[in-house]
């Protein structure tokens, strides 16, 4: 019997159905049933289809890594969604654009620094522009009480340019 034709696999893609995935590429391997929705612009995570080895951040389902598996070498990637989407630059912006700066340093076309308060609403803003969690608390104040994002506003956040306490999308 084709595994396509067996009641869990029927049963579990007419779920990924009902979410609203669109499914246009079905494929055995490894007695495992994988999809590829029709979107690239979908957020996920790629794992490796031979030691289930993971890319440790969300990608695009159109950046499959052209890398081999650090752990084992194979190179078939499964990428497997989020249910998330891409904000573009614009929505970044004002997300940056919402923090409460506590300090920041910037001179020189250089932004040294730039503080913001460590709560639990800004860990989430910054994780919706795409930063991972393990890099926002490697910026985390010897105190614990700010985040310094200055790494992040040009990268995950798409600003060009800081000035006057506002990222801006444009180099003015």
């Amino acid at each position: 019997m084709s595994l396509l034709n067996d009641p869990e696999v029927k049963k579990a893609l007419q779920v990924l159905k009902d979410k609203g995935v669109q499914l246009y590429e079905i494929e055995l391997w490894y007695g495992v049933a994988a999809y590829q929705s029709k979107s690239n612009d979908e957020i996920g995570i790629f794992f490796c289809g031979n030691c289930g080895g993971t890319i440790n951040k969300e990608l695009l389902n159109a950046e499959k890594p052209a890398d081999d598996c650090g752990n084992c070498g194979f190179n078939e990637w499964i990428f497997e969604p989020t249910g998330e989407e891409r904000l573009d630059k614009d929505s970044k912006l004002d997300i940056l654009n919402s923090f409460g700066l506590t300090e920041y340093d910037c001179h020189g076309g250089v932004l040294h620094y730039c503080m913001i308060e460590n709560k639990p609403e800004n860990i989430e803003k910054l994780q919706q522009i795409g930063v991972p969690l393990d890099e926002i608390k490697a910026v985390v104040s010897k105190d614990g009480k700010e985040i310094d994002i200055a790494k992040f506003v040009f990268t995950y956040g798409e600003a060009e340019w800081f000035s006057n306490e506002e990222f801006l999308g444009y180099t003015p």
